[in-house]
């Protein structure tokens, strides 16, 4: 499997994929209803009550390096597992 194959399941996996290019037999992992669509919704909303309460009018740039950066983090780990995954699957 190629690096882009990889790229298109993740990328499935987490709803970003253009409509009609889903990979078959891997599934949206944030429609709604979803546990995924619940903790992404609960993060949003925590977000705008903490800039609320730090009195800030639209998005603070330390805030949103910390989501960013998490949610790159975790997209690096997802793909290293995949990756360890077909690897192992391989042996």
């Amino acid at each position: 499997m190629n690096e882009t194959m990889i790229e298109e399941i993740y990328y499935t996996l987490i709803g970003e994929m253009v409509s009609g290019a889903e990979v078959p037999g891997v599934n949206n992992l944030f429609v709604p209803g979803s546990e995924c669509y619940r903790l992404f919704d609960e993060q949003y909303h925590a977000r705008d009550r903490l800039l609320e309460r730090l009195g800030v009018m639209g998005e603070d740039p330390d805030l949103e390096t910390v989501i960013a950066n998490g949610e790159q983090i975790q997209m690096i780990l997802a793909m290293e597992m995949f990756r360890l995954g077909l690897h192992f699957r391989e042996l």
